[in-house]
């Protein structure tokens, strides 16, 4: 019902009010001329508002993180599947680096990658 609502115009005043300059990263990886980057992001991105059209629509705190458990057992799948989630240090912690290493310790595992059997971590599978 609620998805049926939006309209056209719905979803331009978003894009308007979050998409926005200060909210865009522009990330760019191996040999590359840092220049030459900078001119491509101006000329395709400097008409982009820095600030939201209607800023009182614009979330300006962060999420708040919720602890919460939620268990639905059904023995009848053949497959466990979970996620597990926390709230961490932002990308400019001086834990940053120590919390990456962890995540790589801890992996992912995804069953529908090549060969599972060697994706992830042992912890993760």
């Amino acid at each position: 019902e609620a998805i049926n609502s939006i309209q056209p115009q719905d979803l331009k005043d978003f894009v308007a009010n979050h998409y926005t300059g200060k909210r865009i990263v522009i990330c760019c990886a191996g040999d590359i001329d840092h220049s030459s980057v900078v001119q491509w992001s101006n000329e395709l991105f400097s008409t982009i508002p820095t600030e939201p059209r209607k800023p009182e629509l614009a979330i300006k705190e962060p999420a708040q993180f919720l602890g919460t458990e939620y268990r639905y057992r059904e023995d009848d799948f053949e497959d466990a599947y979970i996620a597990i989630a926390y709230k961490t240090e932002g990308w400019d912690s001086p834990d940053d680096f120590a919390l990456q290493v962890a995540q790589g310790m801890i992996g992912g595992y995804n069953s529908d990658d090549i060969w599972p059997k060697y994706s992830g971590s042992s912890m993760a599978r």
